[in-house]
């Protein structure tokens, strides 16, 4: 966090509690029940959505992942969701330094050929 703060942006520091997981759950399975949440096709997210389970004890609900890997891209894709629920930003998304050399913008005009051209590993380097 502190490196971002440093480059620049701004960056604000969440702790989550079992109050905010538990209301993160609930804006999350009223999304995919509602079917106005569109996730890409990916095993492993699936596979953390489908184990998890919500269990109603005396202090309330609680979502309990019956799985054998910790669903950390549900966990994700649960945070993103009850983040845009604040609707728009007004900010503009900007970075610097991000890549670690001089970004060089494609002239898509003049582009002729597939695309990409170049593998992400091959204009990014490995991470």
């Amino acid at each position: 966090m502190q490196s971002l703060q440093r480059s620049g942006l701004p960056v604000e520091l969440f702790t989550p509690t079992a109050k905010t997981n538990a209301e993160e759950w609930r804006i999350l399975a009223q999304r995919l029940a509602a079917r106005t949440l569109v996730l890409p096709p990916h095993a492993r997210l699936r596979e953390d959505l489908l184990d998890l389970v919500v269990d109603l004890g005396p202090t309330g609900v609680k979502v309990i992942d019956r799985g054998q890997v910790h669903q950390d891209h549900a966990v994700a894709v649960r945070g993103v969701v009850a983040t845009l629920l604040d609707g728009p930003s007004t900010g503009i998304p900007a970075g610097s330094n991000l890549l670690g050399r001089p970004y060089r913008p494609v002239d898509w005009a003049r582009v002729d050929g597939p695309w990409p051209l170049r593998s992400p590993a091959e204009e990014f380097g490995d991470p």
